[in-house]
């Protein structure tokens, strides 16, 4: 009778852990949860912990909480299955000032291009910052605001935007009356993923090369995206099926690529080109009367020598990424000596700096271009339809900012809470992982400022379909 009946408890104990796993690793009600206190050992008893410990390690100090002092932390997040939605809520205290504004975090949605789908946690311009501008958001008639308001002085310098990139602003016709519509020729050697604005009266016609340098083990697709405002209107890609061997380091030939899209309404189109750093573009061709490129310039080595430009930006980062690309740069009126590999060098203008565009002269490519503006090869070719961005290169002049933030929660114990919602369809995740980030842009570990933000905690939300659902489907 013992025997039977403890067989009956050892076979009930056993239903109760083939339940629990089922509920922990299949979530049959679509939810699940879990919260990681980085002061205590990340416990994955019960499948309830799901961050890992953040890197790299230089970049935090493990005290009580984390204290991050370097710009970014990488974290994994663990989740039993596949959700539609996540919801993040991070407790943290920031000590922070405009030279590090910004924190936002988000989770990689291609591992290719290393992209990130990033949202605001906080911004010190909206939250600590005493001001008297007007805050707006898109309801409100900004283009009206800003003839009333902006006359003498230019946009940029009069309105700021956060979290609203691309907005639909009005970019009236009259302003490319006098820009001939024409065919633009460029020859520069550019290395992965780039991004540019061009002017349209009624056709696109692109035309340009491209090479794989087949380093990488990875095949190296390319897209071509065509955006008006931050509606995708149109994309083409191309499969990698060239015969050399990826990671041979053998060269292909170039290769064409042609986009002719017709009979467009009149106005500012973005085209994006999605690549590996495997690909090199080269000799674009395109209709329009502008072509500015965004944000970012991967000089391959093999550009033209003696390359000038010119940026909107006031402020540039510099990277060597070979080194025969060592040189000097000058930037206005600054000269930098570029003689240390990877090392991301800065350079920022001041308040008495007050033109529409500076120059950028270097010797050779094989540099990565970074700023926050746009890049073109002369004057007439530049034009940027975004108003100047609220982080740490804005300059205190705004009379109005454009934004959706929503103001963090200050807690009673003097921590802030955020909340970030997140659509995971298309999110990259691998063995049952999401790769999350954190970033404060400008936050460095060998810098003398005291800047750093206390993490207490990070919660994560998941939900999605029930078993029962799941089910149904099939």
């Amino acid at each position: 009778m013992k025997l039977k009946k403890l067989r009956i408890f050892f076979l009930f104990l056993s239903f109760l852990f083939l339940l629990l796993f089922v509920y922990l690793k299949v979530s049959p009600l679509g939810t699940w949860e879990c919260k990681s206190r980085f002061n205590n050992f990340n416990h994955l008893f019960l499948g309830r912990g799901c961050f890992s410990q953040p890197s790299p390690n230089d970049r935090f100090l493990d005290e009580r909480n984390i204290k991050m002092v370097g710009d970014p932390l990488y974290f994994s997040l663990y989740s039993p299955r596949n959700f539609d939605e996540l919801e993040l809520e991070i407790k943290f205290k920031p000590n922070l000032d405009k030279n590090t504004p910004v924190i936002e975090a988000g989770l990689l949605v291609d591992k290719d291009l290393w992209h990130y789908q990033l949202k605001p946690v906080y911004n010190y311009w909206l939250e600590d910052y005493s001001s008297d501008w007007q805050e707006l958001s898109l309801k409100d008639n900004v283009e009206e605001l800003l003839k009333e308001n902006c006359q003498e002085i230019s946009i940029n310098y009069c309105l700021a935007q956060y979290n609203l990139d691309q907005t639909d602003r009005n970019i009236l016709p009259e302003f490319f009356i006098e820009r001939e519509e024409k065919n633009i020729n460029h020859d520069l050697a550019l290395r992965g993923h780039h991004s540019f604005y061009v002017y349209i009266k009624n056709d696109l016609d692109l035309k340009l090369e491209a090479k794989d340098l087949n380093i990488n083990q990875d095949r190296s697709p390319i897209t071509v995206d065509v955006y008006t405002n931050n509606d995708l209107i149109y994309t083409e890609s191309l499969a990698d099926d060239r015969p050399e061997k990826e990671g041979s380091g053998e060269e292909s030939d170039y290769f064409d690529l042609d986009l002719s899209l017709a009979s467009l309404p009149e106005g500012v189109y973005r085209v994006d080109l999605k690549a590996n750093d495997d690909i090199v573009f080269n000799n674009l061709s395109v209709s329009s009367s502008i072509l500015s490129w965004r944000r970012r310039l991967w000089l391959h080595e093999s550009s033209e020598q003696n390359i000038d430009l010119v940026t909107d930006a006031k402020a540039l980062q510099i990277k060597v990424q070979d080194p025969i690309a060592y040189q000097s740069l000058k930037f206005s009126d600054q000269d930098l000596v570029l003689d240390e590999l990877y090392r991301q060098y800065e350079a920022i203008l001041g308040h008495e700096y007050n033109d529409l565009t500076y120059d950028i002269s270097l010797k050779r490519g094989g540099l990565l271009l970074e700023g926050p503006g746009v890049f073109a090869l002369n004057e007439d070719e530049l034009f940027n339809p975004n108003y100047s961005r609220l982080d740490r290169f804005y300059e205190e002049r705004a009379k109005f900012v454009l934004t959706d933030y929503e103001k963090v929660k200050r807690l009673d114990d003097g921590y802030f809470l955020a909340k970030l919602k997140f659509n995971l369809a298309g999110v990259y995740r691998e063995d049952n992982k999401y790769n999350f980030i954190i970033s404060i842009p400008g936050l460095r570990v060998k810098d003398e400022s005291d800047n750093f933000v206390e993490i207490k905690n990070i919660k994560a939300n998941f939900s999605g379909k029930t078993l029962i659902e799941k089910i149904n489907e099939f």
